[in-house]
C-alpha cells in the first residue's frame, strides 16, 4: 500500500516539475528570444508606401502591416496558419437553394426555394376576385351639398380680424386713443426708467466690496501658485532627485545602446520654403547619423521660396530584448529615491 502513495506522490511530483519547467522555459523565450523588425518608407511622386515585418522566434510568428494609397493591410501569421485582419474577408453569400416540392403540397403545388418567388401552372393561378356588386335595394347615399366659396373665405378671415384687435392693431374704423390713455402711457415709460435708475444707483456702494474680493482672489491664487513653485524647486534641488536623474539618464543611455536600429539605409530629398529650416534639419540629422550602420544618404534642397519637398526611400532594421527593458524597470522599481520622489509629487 505505500509503494502505491509513493508511486502517485512521483508522478505528480513530475507533472509538477514539467509544468514548472515549461513555465520557466516560456519566461526566458519572452525574455531572450529578440523581437526582430523591419520598416520600409517609399515616398515619391506617384507611390506612397509604409511597411512593417514584426518576428518572434526565428519567425514562427509574424505579423504585417501595410499602409498602401491609405489602405492598410494587417496580417498575421503563426507557424502555417495564415489570418487576414485588415480587411475583413467578406463572407460568402450562400447561392439560393433549389425549387423542391414541399411534402404538404397538394394537387401538383410548387414550394420555391429560400430567395425565389413561388410560381405556381396556370390551370392553379387564381383569378382574382370580382368585386362584391351592391344590392339595388341599398340606400342611396344622400349628396350634401357644398358650401359656396365665398362664404368659406368670409369663415376664415374673421379670426384674423380678431386676431388684429387683439393685437392692437387700430382700423380704419376703430377710435384713436384719447389724452387720459396717453398721459397713462407716458406715466408707465417715466416710472420704469425711474426704477431702472434707481436699481443702478442702489448697487453702486456694493461695487467697491466686490473689486476688493476679486483682487483678494487673485492675490490667493497668485500665493498658492508662489507656494507651488517653491515646493517643486525644493524638491528639484534635493539630493535624491539629483540621483535620480542621473540614473534615470544612466538607463536610458543603456536601453538605446540595446534597443536602437541596427541598420538604416536609404535616400531622402528634403526642402523647406525657408533654406535656414533645411539647413537646422541637416544638422540634426547628421548629428544622428554618423554610425556606421547607417548609410542614409542626404539631399537637401536649399532654394528659397519652393513648396515643401519630402520624398525618398527608407530602410530600418533591428531587434528588441525584452529582458533589457525588465532590466531597467526592475533597478528603477528598487531604487528609494524614485519611491520617495513619486510620494512627493503626489503630496
Amino acid at each position: 500500500m505505500l509503494h502505491i502513495i509513493l508511486a502517485i506522490l512521483k508522478i505528480i511530483g513530475i507533472l509538477l516539475a514539467v509544468v514548472l519547467g515549461l513555465l520557466v522555459l516560456g519566461v526566458l523565450l519572452i525574455l531572450f528570444v529578440p523581437l526582430r523588425y523591419q520598416l520600409d518608407f517609399e515616398r515619391g511622386t506617384g507611390s506612397n508606401l509604409a511597411r512593417g515585418r514584426f518576428g518572434w522566434l526565428a519567425h514562427l510568428i509574424m505579423v504585417t502591416a501595410k499602409l498602401e494609397d491609405n489602405k492598410p493591410h494587417v496580417t498575421v501569421r503563426i507557424c502555417w496558419f495564415t489570418k487576414q485582419l485588415v480587411p475583413a474577408a467578406e463572407k460568402k453569400e450562400k447561392p439560393p437553394g433549389k425549387r423542391k416540392k414541399s411534402k404538404n403540397s397538394e394537387d401538383g403545388e410548387y414550394d420555391s426555394g429560400p430567395g425565389q418567388d413561388q410560381e405556381l401552372p396556370a390551370d392553379k393561378k387564381r383569378l382574382p376576385e370580382k368585386e362584391t356588386s351592391k344590392p339595388e335595394n341599398a340606400p342611396k347615399e344622400e349628396s350634401v351639398p357644398e358650401e359656396p366659396t365665398e362664404v368659406k373665405t368670409v369663415l376664415t378671415k374673421e379670426p384674423e380680424k380678431e386676431e388684429d384687435v387683439k393685437s392692437g392693431q387700430i382700423g380704419s374704423s376703430a377710435e384713436r386713443p384719447g389724452p387720459l390713455e396717453k398721459i397713462k402711457r407716458l406715466y408707465n415709460k417715466v416710472k420704469t426708467a425711474v426704477l431702472k435708475i434707481y436699481g443702478i444707483l442702489v448697487h453702486i456702494p456694493e461695487i467697491p466690496g466686490k473689486l476688493l474680493k476679486k483682487w483678494q482672489g487673485i492675490q490667493n491664487k497668485a500665493e498658492a501658485v508662489r507656494k507651488k513653485a517653491e515646493h517643486y524647486i525644493s524638491i528639484w534641488k534635493d539630493e535624491g532627485t539629483q540621483a535620480v536623474f542621473m540614473l534615470s539618464k544612466d538607463q536610458i543611455r543603456f536601453l538605446w545602446k540595446h534597443l536602437h536600429p541596427r541598420k538604416i539605409q536609404g535616400k531622402l530629398r528634403y526642402g523647406f520654403e525657408d533654406p535656414s529650416i533645411t539647413g537646422m534639419v541637416t544638422g540634426g540629422l547628421y548629428i544622428i547619423l554618423p554610425m556606421s550602420f547607417y548609410e542614409v544618404e542626404l539631399l537637401p534642397e536649399f532654394e528659397p521660396d519652393k513648396p515643401l519637398i519630402l520624398e525618398g526611400k527608407l530602410l530600418i532594421k533591428g531587434h528588441v530584448r525584452l529582458c533589457h527593458v525588465a532590466k531597467t524597470v526592475w533597478i528603477l522599481f528598487r531604487n528609494k529615491d524614485l519611491r520617495k520622489l513619486i510620494k512627493q509629487l503626489k503630496a
